[in-house]
Protein backbone atom coordinates (compact mmCIF):
# COMPACT_ATOMS: atom_id res chain seq x y z
CA UNK A 1 0.00 0.00 0.00
CA UNK A 2 2.95 2.17 1.09
CA UNK A 3 4.63 1.58 -2.37
CA UNK A 4 1.01 2.40 -4.47
CA UNK A 5 0.89 5.51 -2.62
CA UNK A 6 4.53 6.57 -3.88
CA UNK A 7 3.70 5.94 -6.92
CA UNK A 8 0.80 7.80 -7.01
CA UNK A 9 2.66 10.35 -5.49
CA UNK A 10 5.58 10.08 -7.88
CA UNK A 11 2.52 10.19 -10.96
CA UNK A 12 1.47 13.60 -9.27
CA UNK A 13 4.81 15.41 -9.04
CA UNK A 14 5.50 14.30 -12.52
CA UNK A 15 2.16 15.67 -13.84
CA UNK A 16 2.88 18.97 -11.88
CA UNK A 17 5.98 18.85 -13.23
CA UNK A 18 4.66 19.05 -17.26
CA UNK A 19 2.32 21.65 -15.97
CA UNK A 20 4.88 24.27 -15.03
CA UNK A 21 6.99 23.44 -17.91
CA UNK A 22 3.76 24.36 -20.25
CA UNK A 23 3.46 20.83 -21.34
CA UNK A 24 -0.34 21.14 -20.88
CA UNK A 25 -0.93 18.28 -22.82
CA UNK A 26 1.16 15.57 -21.13
CA UNK A 27 -0.34 17.27 -18.07
CA UNK A 28 -3.75 16.62 -18.58
CA UNK A 29 -2.99 12.80 -19.60
CA UNK A 30 -1.46 12.31 -16.07
CA UNK A 31 -3.73 14.66 -13.79
CA UNK A 32 -6.84 12.86 -15.26
CA UNK A 33 -4.77 9.33 -14.51
CA UNK A 34 -4.43 11.03 -10.39
CA UNK A 35 -7.90 12.20 -10.91
CA UNK A 36 -9.01 8.71 -11.57
CA UNK A 37 -7.24 6.94 -8.41
CA UNK A 38 -8.34 9.92 -6.18
CA UNK A 39 -11.61 11.56 -7.47
CA UNK A 40 -12.30 13.01 -4.48
CA UNK A 41 -8.86 15.20 -4.51
CA UNK A 42 -9.85 19.07 -5.05
CA UNK A 43 -6.27 19.72 -5.72
CA UNK A 44 -5.87 17.33 -8.24
CA UNK A 45 -9.24 18.59 -10.06
CA UNK A 46 -7.48 21.94 -10.03
CA UNK A 47 -4.53 21.34 -11.23
CA UNK A 48 -6.51 19.45 -14.25
CA UNK A 49 -8.13 22.52 -14.82
CA UNK A 50 -5.34 24.44 -15.34
CA UNK A 51 -3.74 21.78 -18.06
CA UNK A 52 -7.30 22.42 -20.37
CA UNK A 53 -7.39 25.70 -19.60
CA UNK A 54 -3.67 25.74 -21.29
CA UNK A 55 -4.87 24.18 -24.13
CA UNK A 56 -7.91 26.53 -24.61
CA UNK A 57 -10.43 23.72 -23.36
CA UNK A 58 -12.80 26.29 -21.56
CA UNK A 59 -15.52 24.41 -21.05
CA UNK A 60 -13.45 21.20 -19.98
CA UNK A 61 -11.55 23.61 -17.76
CA UNK A 62 -14.67 25.00 -15.89
CA UNK A 63 -16.25 21.29 -15.04
CA UNK A 64 -12.65 20.49 -13.64
CA UNK A 65 -12.59 23.93 -11.25
CA UNK A 66 -16.39 22.68 -10.00
CA UNK A 67 -15.31 19.65 -9.19
CA UNK A 68 -12.60 21.42 -7.35
CA UNK A 69 -15.39 22.95 -5.46
CA UNK A 70 -17.41 19.97 -4.94
CA UNK A 71 -14.63 18.85 -3.16
CA UNK A 72 -13.17 22.04 -1.47
CA UNK A 73 -15.77 24.56 -1.48
CA UNK A 74 -13.21 27.08 -0.21
CA UNK A 75 -10.91 26.32 -2.91
CA UNK A 76 -10.25 30.35 -3.67
CA UNK A 77 -8.23 29.56 -6.81
CA UNK A 78 -10.76 27.24 -8.06
CA UNK A 79 -13.64 29.64 -7.53
CA UNK A 80 -11.10 32.68 -9.20
CA UNK A 81 -10.26 30.39 -12.11
CA UNK A 82 -13.88 28.84 -12.71
CA UNK A 83 -14.62 32.57 -13.13
CA UNK A 84 -12.73 33.47 -15.44
CA UNK A 85 -13.63 30.05 -17.81
CA UNK A 86 -17.20 31.60 -17.53
CA UNK A 87 -15.88 34.89 -18.46
CA UNK A 88 -14.49 33.30 -21.46
CA UNK A 89 -17.75 31.00 -22.66
CA UNK A 90 -20.58 33.01 -20.83
CA UNK A 91 -20.46 36.24 -19.83
CA UNK A 92 -19.10 38.62 -17.06
CA UNK A 93 -21.50 38.84 -15.01
CA UNK A 94 -22.07 34.80 -14.76
CA UNK A 95 -18.51 35.27 -13.77
CA UNK A 96 -18.70 38.12 -10.95
CA UNK A 97 -20.22 36.05 -8.22
CA UNK A 98 -17.60 33.21 -8.23
CA UNK A 99 -14.65 35.97 -8.52
CA UNK A 100 -15.97 37.77 -5.69
CA UNK A 101 -16.53 34.81 -3.25
CA UNK A 102 -13.26 33.55 -4.42
CA UNK A 103 -11.47 37.42 -3.29
CA UNK A 104 -14.03 36.36 -0.06
CA UNK A 105 -12.21 33.59 0.39
CA UNK A 106 -8.46 34.73 0.30
CA UNK A 107 -8.67 38.72 0.30
CA UNK A 108 -4.52 38.65 -0.15
CA UNK A 109 -4.25 36.78 -2.93
CA UNK A 110 -2.78 39.09 -6.19
CA UNK A 111 -3.97 36.56 -8.49
CA UNK A 112 -7.46 36.74 -7.41
CA UNK A 113 -7.85 40.33 -7.07
CA UNK A 114 -6.00 40.43 -10.51
CA UNK A 115 -8.63 38.50 -11.87
CA UNK A 116 -11.38 40.38 -10.56
CA UNK A 117 -10.11 43.61 -12.12
CA UNK A 118 -10.21 41.79 -15.19
CA UNK A 119 -14.28 41.01 -15.19
CA UNK A 120 -14.88 44.31 -13.78
CA UNK A 121 -12.99 45.69 -16.87
CA UNK A 122 -15.60 43.43 -18.87
CA UNK A 123 -18.62 44.74 -17.04
CA UNK A 124 -17.58 48.01 -18.02
CA UNK A 125 -16.65 49.26 -14.53
CA UNK A 126 -13.17 50.75 -15.04
CA UNK A 127 -12.53 52.51 -11.94
CA UNK A 128 -13.75 49.21 -9.34
CA UNK A 129 -10.91 47.45 -11.87
CA UNK A 130 -8.37 50.28 -10.95
CA UNK A 131 -8.98 49.54 -7.64
CA UNK A 132 -8.80 46.22 -7.71
CA UNK A 133 -5.18 46.00 -9.94
CA UNK A 134 -3.98 48.78 -7.54
CA UNK A 135 -4.41 46.21 -4.36
CA UNK A 136 -3.26 43.23 -6.14
CA UNK A 137 -0.63 45.25 -7.26
CA UNK A 138 0.19 46.29 -3.35
CA UNK A 139 0.67 42.85 -2.36
CA UNK A 140 2.62 41.84 -5.09
CA UNK A 141 4.05 45.04 -7.34
CA UNK A 142 5.48 43.08 -10.44
CA UNK A 143 2.55 40.37 -10.34
CA UNK A 144 2.26 39.56 -14.03
CA UNK A 145 -1.56 39.44 -14.35
CA UNK A 146 -2.10 42.75 -12.46
CA UNK A 147 0.95 44.86 -14.53
CA UNK A 148 -0.71 43.33 -17.78
CA UNK A 149 -4.43 44.21 -16.17
CA UNK A 150 -3.15 47.06 -15.46
CA UNK A 151 -1.21 48.42 -18.36
CA UNK A 152 -4.72 47.08 -20.86
CA UNK A 153 -6.88 49.48 -18.76
CA UNK A 154 -4.32 52.17 -18.87
CA UNK A 155 -4.20 51.58 -22.59
CA UNK A 156 -7.97 51.19 -23.07
CA UNK A 157 -8.69 54.82 -21.13
CA UNK A 158 -5.52 56.49 -23.32
CA UNK A 159 -3.07 56.54 -21.21
CA UNK A 160 -0.87 55.21 -23.40
CA UNK A 161 2.94 56.43 -21.29
CA UNK A 162 2.40 54.12 -18.56
CA UNK A 163 -0.25 51.69 -20.37
CA UNK A 164 2.43 50.67 -22.76
CA UNK A 165 5.37 49.76 -19.98
CA UNK A 166 2.82 47.43 -18.11
CA UNK A 167 1.51 46.05 -21.72
CA UNK A 168 4.82 44.66 -22.12
CA UNK A 169 4.11 42.08 -18.90
CA UNK A 170 2.05 39.76 -21.88
CA UNK A 171 4.96 38.14 -22.79
CA UNK A 172 5.65 36.57 -19.03
CA UNK A 173 1.90 35.56 -18.75
CA UNK A 174 2.58 33.20 -22.35
CA UNK A 175 5.50 31.55 -22.62
CA UNK A 176 7.97 34.30 -22.02
CA UNK A 177 10.61 35.55 -24.95
CA UNK A 178 12.08 32.85 -26.78
CA UNK A 179 15.92 32.44 -25.98
CA UNK A 180 16.95 32.58 -29.73
CA UNK A 181 15.37 36.53 -29.37
CA UNK A 182 18.31 37.99 -27.79
CA UNK A 183 19.49 41.04 -27.29
CA UNK A 184 16.20 42.70 -27.42
CA UNK A 185 15.65 46.19 -28.16
CA UNK A 186 14.59 48.23 -25.35
CA UNK A 187 14.53 51.87 -27.51
CA UNK A 188 18.07 52.73 -27.62
CA UNK A 189 19.39 54.52 -30.18
CA UNK A 190 19.84 51.60 -33.33
CA UNK A 191 21.10 53.71 -36.37
CA UNK A 192 23.39 51.46 -38.36
CA UNK A 193 21.98 48.29 -37.11
CA UNK A 194 20.19 45.22 -37.50
CA UNK A 195 16.90 44.99 -35.83
CA UNK A 196 14.73 41.51 -36.36
CA UNK A 197 11.18 42.22 -35.54
CA UNK A 198 8.95 39.24 -35.17
CA UNK A 199 4.97 38.83 -34.78
CA UNK A 200 4.09 37.49 -31.50
CA UNK A 201 0.23 37.62 -31.26
CA UNK A 202 -2.53 37.51 -33.75
CA UNK A 203 -2.43 38.07 -37.38
CA UNK A 204 -4.46 41.54 -36.55
CA UNK A 205 -1.64 42.53 -33.79
CA UNK A 206 1.15 42.11 -36.75
CA UNK A 207 -1.07 44.30 -39.35
CA UNK A 208 -1.85 46.60 -36.73
CA UNK A 209 2.40 47.30 -36.32
CA UNK A 210 3.44 47.00 -39.32
CA UNK A 211 3.36 50.87 -40.04
CA UNK A 212 6.12 51.18 -37.37
CA UNK A 213 8.81 49.76 -39.91
CA UNK A 214 9.28 52.05 -42.77
CA UNK A 215 10.13 54.81 -39.82
CA UNK A 216 12.95 52.95 -38.56
CA UNK A 217 14.34 52.54 -41.85
CA UNK A 218 14.29 56.10 -42.62
CA UNK A 219 16.26 56.41 -39.07
CA UNK A 220 18.93 54.57 -40.69
CA UNK A 221 17.83 50.99 -39.21
CA UNK A 222 18.39 47.72 -40.98
CA UNK A 223 15.12 46.21 -40.61
CA UNK A 224 14.11 42.31 -41.12
CA UNK A 225 10.66 41.05 -40.33
CA UNK A 226 10.27 37.64 -39.34
CA UNK A 227 5.96 37.31 -40.36
CA UNK A 228 3.83 34.55 -40.16
CA UNK A 229 3.60 33.05 -43.52
CA UNK A 230 -0.08 34.76 -44.55
CA UNK A 231 1.33 37.78 -44.56
CA UNK A 232 4.64 37.52 -45.98
CA UNK A 233 3.63 38.25 -49.28
CA UNK A 234 1.69 41.50 -48.96
CA UNK A 235 4.43 43.04 -46.35
CA UNK A 236 7.09 42.27 -48.82
CA UNK A 237 4.38 44.19 -51.49
CA UNK A 238 4.48 46.91 -48.82
CA UNK A 239 7.39 47.56 -46.72
CA UNK A 240 10.08 49.27 -49.01
CA UNK A 241 13.59 48.80 -47.31
CA UNK A 242 12.42 46.03 -45.05
CA UNK A 243 13.71 42.67 -45.88
CA UNK A 244 10.75 40.16 -45.12
CA UNK A 245 11.94 36.52 -44.31
CA UNK A 246 10.50 33.51 -45.93
CA UNK A 247 8.20 31.58 -43.19
CA UNK A 248 10.60 29.48 -41.47
CA UNK A 249 13.79 31.56 -42.48
CA UNK A 250 15.92 33.08 -39.48
CA UNK A 251 18.79 36.05 -40.28
CA UNK A 252 21.36 37.39 -37.81
CA UNK A 253 20.77 40.55 -36.03
CA UNK A 254 22.17 42.98 -33.52
CA UNK A 255 18.60 43.47 -31.34
CA UNK A 256 15.08 41.93 -32.15
CA UNK A 257 11.81 43.03 -30.66
CA UNK A 258 8.22 41.70 -30.65
CA UNK A 259 5.72 43.44 -32.65
CA UNK A 260 3.78 44.69 -30.58
CA UNK A 261 6.46 46.12 -28.28
CA UNK A 262 7.23 48.68 -31.14
CA UNK A 263 4.68 51.30 -30.25
CA UNK A 264 6.31 51.91 -26.69
CA UNK A 265 10.06 51.57 -27.84
CA UNK A 266 8.96 54.13 -31.00
CA UNK A 267 7.57 56.26 -28.33
CA UNK A 268 4.16 56.51 -29.44
CA UNK A 269 1.46 58.67 -28.22
CA UNK A 270 -2.19 58.21 -29.36
CA UNK A 271 -2.35 61.78 -30.83
CA UNK A 272 0.45 60.81 -33.48
CA UNK A 273 -0.13 57.80 -34.49
CA UNK A 274 1.67 57.44 -37.71
CA UNK A 275 0.15 56.43 -40.97
CA UNK A 276 -3.64 56.74 -39.98
CA UNK A 277 -4.69 57.05 -43.76
CA UNK A 278 -3.08 53.64 -44.67
CA UNK A 279 0.58 52.20 -44.87
CA UNK A 280 0.06 48.83 -46.86
CA UNK A 281 -0.66 48.05 -50.82
CA UNK A 282 -1.85 44.94 -52.63
CA UNK A 283 0.86 43.30 -54.92
CA UNK A 284 -0.27 44.11 -58.61
CA UNK A 285 -0.71 40.20 -60.21
CA UNK A 286 -3.48 39.52 -56.78
CA UNK A 287 -5.25 42.85 -58.07
CA UNK A 288 -5.26 41.80 -61.64
CA UNK A 289 -6.15 38.34 -60.71
CA UNK A 290 -8.87 39.39 -58.17
CA UNK A 291 -10.32 42.50 -60.84
CA UNK A 292 -11.12 39.17 -63.45
CA UNK A 293 -12.76 37.18 -60.53
CA UNK A 294 -14.46 39.48 -59.52
CA UNK A 295 -16.12 41.68 -62.54
CA UNK A 296 -18.18 45.20 -62.57
CA UNK A 297 -21.33 45.11 -60.46
CA UNK A 298 -23.74 48.02 -60.38
CA UNK A 299 -24.49 47.92 -56.63
CA UNK A 300 -22.58 48.44 -53.84
CA UNK A 301 -19.77 46.11 -53.33
CA UNK A 302 -19.79 45.20 -49.14
CA UNK A 303 -17.25 42.70 -48.14
CA UNK A 304 -17.88 41.23 -44.99
CA UNK A 305 -16.03 38.75 -42.36
CA UNK A 306 -18.83 38.20 -39.19
CA UNK A 307 -16.73 35.83 -36.81
CA UNK A 308 -12.66 35.47 -35.37
CA UNK A 309 -10.37 33.19 -34.56
CA UNK A 310 -12.47 30.56 -32.15
CA UNK A 311 -9.52 29.77 -30.10
CA UNK A 312 -9.26 33.41 -29.55
CA UNK A 313 -9.48 34.09 -25.97
CA UNK A 314 -11.85 36.68 -26.10
CA UNK A 315 -14.16 35.13 -29.16
CA UNK A 316 -16.85 34.61 -27.05
CA UNK A 317 -18.07 38.37 -26.89
CA UNK A 318 -16.11 39.91 -30.13
CA UNK A 319 -17.41 37.28 -32.89
CA UNK A 320 -21.04 37.12 -34.37
CA UNK A 321 -22.93 34.82 -36.42
CA UNK A 322 -24.83 35.40 -39.52
CA UNK A 323 -27.83 35.89 -38.17
CA UNK A 324 -26.68 38.96 -36.26
CA UNK A 325 -26.10 40.37 -39.64
CA UNK A 326 -29.73 39.97 -40.92
CA UNK A 327 -30.57 43.82 -41.04
CA UNK A 328 -27.79 44.50 -43.06
CA UNK A 329 -28.11 41.77 -45.33
CA UNK A 330 -31.51 42.56 -45.96
CA UNK A 331 -30.62 45.84 -47.64
CA UNK A 332 -31.13 45.97 -51.51
CA UNK A 333 -29.04 47.44 -53.94
CA UNK A 334 -25.66 45.83 -52.25
CA UNK A 335 -23.62 42.56 -53.14
CA UNK A 336 -22.33 40.71 -50.55
CA UNK A 337 -18.92 39.22 -50.74
CA UNK A 338 -17.93 36.78 -47.77
CA UNK A 339 -13.71 36.90 -46.78
CA UNK A 340 -14.90 34.67 -43.30
CA UNK A 341 -12.89 31.54 -43.15
CA UNK A 342 -12.91 28.78 -40.65
CA UNK A 343 -15.93 27.31 -38.93
CA UNK A 344 -18.31 30.40 -39.11
CA UNK A 345 -17.77 30.17 -42.78
CA UNK A 346 -20.90 27.53 -42.55
CA UNK A 347 -23.39 30.22 -41.76
CA UNK A 348 -23.26 30.81 -45.49
CA UNK A 349 -24.95 27.27 -46.18
CA UNK A 350 -28.06 28.79 -45.34
CA UNK A 351 -27.60 32.13 -46.37
CA UNK A 352 -28.46 33.11 -50.39
CA UNK A 353 -26.75 36.10 -52.35
CA UNK A 354 -23.29 35.92 -50.76
CA UNK A 355 -20.86 35.49 -52.84
CA UNK A 356 -18.35 32.81 -50.61
CA UNK A 357 -14.60 33.62 -51.67
CA UNK A 358 -13.21 33.08 -48.19
CA UNK A 359 -12.11 29.27 -49.24
CA UNK A 360 -10.45 30.83 -52.01
CA UNK A 361 -8.13 33.21 -50.53
CA UNK A 362 -4.73 32.14 -49.86
CA UNK A 363 -3.13 34.87 -47.36
CA UNK A 364 -3.68 38.14 -46.47
CA UNK A 365 -2.48 39.37 -49.82
CA UNK A 366 -5.61 37.74 -51.68
CA UNK A 367 -7.39 39.10 -48.99
CA UNK A 368 -6.31 42.91 -49.65
CA UNK A 369 -7.10 42.81 -53.19
CA UNK A 370 -10.94 41.91 -52.98
CA UNK A 371 -10.86 44.45 -49.99
CA UNK A 372 -9.38 46.95 -52.12
CA UNK A 373 -12.09 46.19 -54.97
CA UNK A 374 -14.76 46.88 -52.37
CA UNK A 375 -16.50 49.77 -51.72
CA UNK A 376 -16.93 49.12 -48.02
CA UNK A 377 -15.88 46.74 -45.82
CA UNK A 378 -17.62 44.94 -42.79
CA UNK A 379 -15.91 42.76 -39.63
CA UNK A 380 -15.67 41.98 -36.16
CA UNK A 381 -12.92 42.83 -34.44
CA UNK A 382 -10.13 40.49 -35.90
CA UNK A 383 -7.65 40.80 -38.24
CA UNK A 384 -9.19 41.75 -41.56
CA UNK A 385 -10.60 44.85 -40.07
CA UNK A 386 -7.04 45.77 -38.97
CA UNK A 387 -6.19 44.97 -42.83
CA UNK A 388 -8.84 46.25 -44.42
CA UNK A 389 -7.57 49.49 -42.17
CA UNK A 390 -3.74 49.31 -42.79
CA UNK A 391 -4.87 49.47 -46.95
CA UNK A 392 -7.03 52.86 -45.99
CA UNK A 393 -10.16 50.95 -47.37
CA UNK A 394 -13.42 52.41 -46.02
CA UNK A 395 -14.54 49.86 -42.66
CA UNK A 396 -17.13 49.62 -40.44
CA UNK A 397 -16.18 47.45 -37.40
CA UNK A 398 -18.22 45.75 -34.39
CA UNK A 399 -16.53 46.63 -31.78
CA UNK A 400 -17.77 44.68 -28.56
CA UNK A 401 -19.39 46.14 -25.31
CA UNK A 402 -15.68 45.15 -23.49
CA UNK A 403 -13.63 46.56 -26.36
CA UNK A 404 -9.98 45.39 -26.84
CA UNK A 405 -7.69 48.12 -25.99
CA UNK A 406 -6.89 49.80 -29.25
CA UNK A 407 -10.69 51.14 -29.75
CA UNK A 408 -10.90 53.53 -26.48
CA UNK A 409 -13.75 53.51 -24.51
CA UNK A 410 -16.10 55.45 -26.73
CA UNK A 411 -16.51 56.94 -29.94
CA UNK A 412 -16.81 55.84 -33.58
CA UNK A 413 -13.03 57.00 -35.11
CA UNK A 414 -10.28 55.52 -33.76
CA UNK A 415 -6.81 56.89 -33.56
CA UNK A 416 -5.07 53.81 -35.58
CA UNK A 417 -7.27 54.30 -38.59
CA UNK A 418 -8.37 57.06 -40.31
CA UNK A 419 -10.40 55.28 -42.33
CA UNK A 420 -12.47 53.31 -39.51
CA UNK A 421 -15.74 53.84 -37.89
CA UNK A 422 -16.75 52.09 -34.86
CA UNK A 423 -20.20 50.07 -34.19
CA UNK A 424 -20.52 49.76 -30.41
CA UNK A 425 -22.28 47.05 -28.82
CA UNK A 426 -24.18 49.12 -26.45
CA UNK A 427 -25.22 47.64 -23.47
CA UNK A 428 -23.97 43.95 -21.58
CA UNK A 429 -25.62 41.32 -22.21
CA UNK A 430 -28.12 43.43 -25.31
CA UNK A 431 -26.71 41.32 -28.03
CA UNK A 432 -25.53 43.20 -31.08
CA UNK A 433 -28.89 44.46 -32.20
CA UNK A 434 -28.43 48.39 -31.64
CA UNK A 435 -25.12 48.25 -33.38
CA UNK A 436 -26.66 46.20 -36.27
CA UNK A 437 -29.27 48.58 -36.45
CA UNK A 438 -27.11 51.88 -36.72
CA UNK A 439 -24.91 49.89 -39.27
CA UNK A 440 -28.07 48.87 -41.40
CA UNK A 441 -29.00 52.41 -41.21
CA UNK A 442 -26.02 53.67 -42.63
CA UNK A 443 -25.84 51.36 -45.31
CA UNK A 444 -28.72 52.20 -46.76
CA UNK A 445 -27.91 55.82 -46.85
CA UNK A 446 -24.35 55.14 -48.40
CA UNK A 447 -26.66 53.15 -51.13
CA UNK A 448 -28.87 55.73 -51.59
CA UNK A 449 -26.33 58.23 -52.42
CA UNK A 450 -25.31 55.96 -54.27
CA UNK A 451 -28.40 55.61 -56.80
Amino acid sequence: MRHDRMRQEHKYDAAIAHLQAGRTRPAEVALRAVVAVNPRSALAHYHLGLALRGQHKWKAAAQAFRSALAFDPHHARAEASLALMLLQTTSAAAAEPHVRRAAANDPGDPLILAALGNILRHLGRLAEARTAFDAALKLSPDHVDARFGRGFLSLLEGDYASGLVDYEFREARTEGVDPGFAPQWRGEDIRGRALLVYGEQGLGDGLQFLRFLPPLVERGVRVTAMLPAPLTALARASLGGVRVLEPGDRSSFDVCCPLPSLPLYCGIRPEAIPARAGYLTVPPGRMAAWSARLGESADLTVALVWAGNPEHTNDHNRSMTLADLAPLLRISGVRWISLQKGPAAADLSRRLGVLDLGGELKDFADTAAVMAQADLVVSVDSAPCHLAGALGRPVWTMIPFAPDWRWGVSGTDTAWYGSMRLYRQAALEKGWSLAVEAAARDLAALVSARA
